[in-house]
């Protein structure tokens, strides 16, 4: 049996609309909406131009993760800002590889700007 971890969300600042989220945690069906609320607290910035989510610290990803970082990257891009998930630990890496979101999520495409 999996012992249940906390979602844990730090936003840094990188100045001119962007964002990094870096979790660490768990995201899964119990703490999942970690990702939604602090997505919710960006979209009111102004200025938002790039969120990035870091998911070194992640060690566990499941359907309900998935979802949520799915519905986030809908709202930022609708925001007309940009969205993209980096730094994935390989178990989380495979499950977004399995479900071909690589491309979606922008995996790889992380650039200094």
């Amino acid at each position: 049996m999996r012992s249940h971890m906390h979602l844990r969300a730090d936003v840094d600042r990188q100045g001119h609309g962007r964002f990094v989220v870096r979790l660490s945690g768990e995201a899964d069906l119990a703490n999942a909406h970690t990702i939604a609320d602090t997505v919710q607290r960006l979209l009111d910035e102004p200025g938002l131009g790039r969120v990035e989510v870091n998911l070194s610290g992640v060690t566990f990803l499941d359907s309900a993760g998935v979802r949520v970082l799915l519905a986030a990257r809908r709202k930022v891009v609708a925001a007309g800002a940009d969205f993209l998930v980096t730094h994935p630990q390989d178990a989380v890496a495979k499950v977004l590889r399995v479900l071909n979101l690589e491309t979606l999520l922008g995996l790889g495409t992380a650039r200094p700007d």
